[in-house]
């Protein structure tokens, strides 16, 4: 029980941590990727099967977060051009 303590208050304080080093906006987008990353690592870790419909959700999820940073890129690329 302790052990798991510890984890979570060293993942909450990295967590707080990374959050003061980004925009809120950027970590809202980062934070989108939470499912994808623990199904990630439920296939790593305890060998669970990707179902067609967890990669499409994956997949909707990736591509909607693409599409986010593409219009902050396109805005940065174009304030950059005089």
């Amino acid at each position: 029980m302790y052990l798991g303590a510890g984890a979570g208050a060293l993942a909450l304080l990295l967590q707080t941590w990374g959050q003061a080093q980004v925009s809120a906006v950027r970590a809202a987008i980062i934070f989108t990727l939470e499912p994808v990353w623990g199904a990630v690592f439920s296939v790593i870790i305890v060998a669970d099967v990707i179902t067609p419909p967890i990669a499409i959700g994956g997949g909707l999820i990736i591509f909607a977060m693409l599409i986010s940073e593409y219009g902050a890129y396109r805005a940065r690329a174009q304030a950059i051009v005089p």
